[in-house]
């Protein structure tokens, strides 16, 4: 099981988490936002505003999706296709982890919400809520 998530899910302190961007290696969209123009969100407020949407995230040279499901599924879908992982939050930290795809492993992001209602992570990667999406 994965350390960090196994923490959170236990609620113990996640510690030693690293900040890596949400979908670490895939370019960031438009340039960076001040402190001023974002709300820091906790992940609580986060999954809460992005459960049953799908979040698209422009990326070279493939656009990839993200969908967070409220039992801990996470979903990465892109024209090379679609990875499964596993997502969980406590505080104001967001882990996901996938064994494959476009990130591997365990990486843990603080988000906040633009002026623009985009969602930005502490690595710099901007999300924008795009489409409602069904979980079966």
């Amino acid at each position: 099981m994965i350390r960090g998530l196994t923490k959170m899910r236990l609620g113990a302190q996640a510690s030693a988490m690293c900040r890596v961007p949400l979908l670490a290696g895939l370019m960031i969209v438009g340039a960076g936002l001040a402190k001023a123009d974002s709300v820091r969100l906790s992940a609580e407020a986060f999954t809460g505003e992005v459960f049953g949407h799908a979040l698209a995230v422009e990326t070279a040279p493939f656009p990839t999706v993200t969908s967070l499901h409220s039992d801990g599924r996470a979903e990465i879908q892109s024209q090379l296709g679609t990875w499964h992982g596993q997502w969980a939050g406590q505080g104001d930290t967001l882990c996901l982890y996938f064994e494959k795809g476009p990130i591997q492993g365990e990486n843990c992001v603080t988000m906040s919400r633009t002026a623009e209602g985009q969602y930005l992570s502490s690595g710099g990667t901007r999300l924008k809520m795009v489409a409602s999406v069904m979980a079966f």
